[in-house]
C-alpha cells in the first residue's frame, strides 16, 4: 500500500464512481480534500496531480475546461451535498 504523503502543492480530482465532479486546488491536497470530506461533498475516492505554486492556477484551469465537473459551479442549488462517507484515495498514473 501506497503511503500519501501529509503535504502536497497540486491539484485534486474528486470522483462519484468513474465521474470527476470536482476538481480543486491546494497547497496542502491532503488536508484541503479533508476538508471536503467533511463537508459532506458526494464522492467516494479522489487523486491528485503535484504541481509547484507558480503553476498551480493554469494547470487548475486547463484541468477544469478538459474535464468540466459538475460541482465546480457556483450555483445557490446545494443537492449536491450528501450525507458523509469515507472517500478513499485511488492511485493514477495520468490524466491523458
Amino acid at each position: 500500500m501506497n503511503k500519501i504523503p501529509k503535504q502536497i502543492c497540486g491539484i485534486y480530482y474528486l470522483y462519484n464512481g468513474e465521474e470527476i465532479v470536482y476538481i480543486g486546488k491546494s497547497w496542502n491536497v491532503y488536508y484541503r480534500v479533508g476538508q471536503h470530506a467533511m463537508n459532506c461533498i458526494d464522492f467516494d475516492c479522489w487523486t491528485y496531480e503535484q504541481f509547484d505554486k507558480e503553476s498551480l492556477t493554469q494547470a487548475e484551469r486547463d484541468a477544469l475546461l478538459k474535464h468540466r465537473p459538475k460541482y465546480n459551479k457556483f450555483s445557490r442549488d446545494q443537492s449536491w451535498r450528501k450525507t458523509a462517507r469515507q472517500p478513499t484515495y485511488r492511485q493514477s498514473s495520468s490524466f491523458s
